[in-house]
């Protein structure tokens, strides 16, 4: 009679235990880490919790929590139970939510390396794709980068600078202009580090050489330069613009075949002598005026002189462009 009566009871319990045992394993919870290694720069419940028992959409909502801003790289952050508990219950959690919350949460920042090999190539990379299509570099050289640590998730953003500047300008068709590159650093929003990394650029321009070596006090001619294109850094400032410039010029120095030829090289005959009768061309826009002058005084090409207007007589200052003719514009 006692086997039976305490196999009944036990049925009993069978009966009637395993719903509250079942609404016990129901109940929604939150389980909170007492330790926690952050990926961005919020911290979220999905971060550092385990949430249960709750619907999907509950699970994903509750996970977007913003419990504060994550540390920065090599400094932790403390979070007490007070702190986790109130906010929980602020953002909709009932009394059914069982929460499991220790003493205070401990917060470190996940961090990764930015390798210098990967920021030097992505530099070069930004730096080619910036310079204008008419340009063509002789060398792009990035200065040797170091690796860094940067939070994990951060962005890094690589931004040229000067290559609007880059240009093969004028008749000497020298190019060279600062080169810079900023590399930003964001964690989310905010700029936790800028840099500025100046390039080394050498552009491909053309120059003035000789066709053939020559020797000190030699007189060119014009057939004996021909056009090289050559890396900016390997032509002089003072090159030589015009061909006309050659035109009976006397060599101050041997000079060797495909050696750019500076304005020290050579010594310009004067194309214009003081009393004598010149050519004034005044130019504005495709307008062209010719009138004839007397020059002032004398100079080789480029120089400028002044020449007296044989019609006005009024004193007119213009750069001499070729024997006897001066340019100007009004």
């Amino acid at each position: 009679m006692r086997l039976v009566l305490s196999l009944g009871l036990v049925g009993l319990l069978s009966v009637v235990l395993p719903p509250s045992v079942e609404s016990a394993k129901a109940a929604p919870s939150v389980r909170v880490a007492s330790r926690a290694e952050i990926r961005g720069p919020v911290v979220r419940l999905g971060d550092v919790a385990k949430l249960s028992g709750f619907t999907p959409e509950a699970t994903a909502r509750f996970s977007e929590i913003e419990l504060g801003a994550a540390p920065g790289l090599g400094t932790g952050r403390l979070l007490p139970r007070a702190f986790l508990l109130s906010t929980l219950r602020e953002n909709g959690f009932g009394p059914s939510v069982r929460f499991d919350v220790p003493p205070r949460l401990e917060l470190t920042r996940a961090h990764e390396t930015l390798l210098g090999r990967d920021l030097m190539a992505r530099i070069e990379a930004a730096a080619r794709a910036a310079v204008p299509p008419d340009v063509e570099l002789a060398s792009l050289v990035v200065p040797l980068l170091s690796d860094q640590l940067v939070p994990a998730g951060a962005s890094v953003n690589v931004r040229i600078l000067g290559a609007d500047r880059i240009a093969v300008r004028g008749a000497d068709r020298i190019a060279t202009s600062p080169l810079a590159a900023e590399v930003v650093v964001r964690d989310g929003e905010e700029i936790i580090r800028t840099q500025k990394v100046v390039l080394k650029v050498d552009a491909v321009a053309e120059t003035w050489v000789l066709v053939a070596g020559m020797r000190r006090g030699q007189t060119l001619a014009a057939s004996d330069v021909r056009t090289l294109r050559l890396p900016a850094s390997m032509i002089p400032q003072d090159v030589v613009r015009s061909a006309s410039e050659f035109e009976g010029a006397v060599l101050r120095r041997d000079l060797e075949p495909d050696q750019p030829i500076s304005k020290r090289n050579i010594e310009l005959p004067p194309l214009i002598s003081r009393g004598e009768r010149v050519t004034m061309i005044a130019r504005r826009g495709a307008l062209r005026i010719s009138v004839m002058g007397e020059a002032l005084g004398g100079g080789r090409f480029g120089d400028t002189v002044k020449m007296k207007n044989l019609d006005s007589l009024r004193v007119v200052a213009g750069r001499v462009i070729g024997p006897q003719t001066i340019e100007t514009e009004f």
